[in-house]
């Protein structure tokens, strides 16, 4: 899950929000080109989650559908962010890391999709968080 910060409110680490403050703290981050994950905007499962009380009883995983490496994420996010001509000064591309054993946290979220949940592909769950939170540099 990814999402921003509310008011006064801690946020836990997320691919999204991790790449924001390294951002605003001018630091340069390694990122690994063999990470694969499935993160969600956590709005998306906020928007659904009446649906939740309708399940049948088990264990659900959630999570977006996404072909993109973690360093392919954060370049998106820098991108989505009006920052495309920071990538290669922000970010630095990490192909050791996993190197032996490419790292796959990806779920299958095909039971929870069963009854109605929909969730929409990473590029397009950031497009829509920076979106929903006016994030894009002019």
């Amino acid at each position: 899950m990814f999402g921003v910060p509310e008011r006064r409110q801690p946020v836990a680490a997320n691919i999204l929000w991790d790449t924001i403050r390294s951002v605003l703290k001018g630091e340069k981050i390694r990122v690994p080109s063999r990470e694969y994950r499935g993160p969600t905007y956590v709005n998306e499962l906020i928007d659904q989650f009446g649906k939740v009380f309708d399940l049948p009883f088990g264990t659900y995983h959630v999570g977006s559908k996404n072909e993109l490496n973690r360093y392919e994420v954060v370049s998106l996010i820098l991108r989505e962010l009006g920052l495309e001509n920071r990538i290669l000064d922000r970010i630095e591309r990490d192909d050791v890391k996993y190197a032996d054993t490419p790292r796959d946290a990806r779920l299958d979220t095909s039971k929870i999709q069963s009854p109605g949940f929909r969730f929409s592909d990473t590029p397009d769950t950031i497009r829509r968080c920076i979106e929903d939170y006016s994030l894009r540099s002019a």
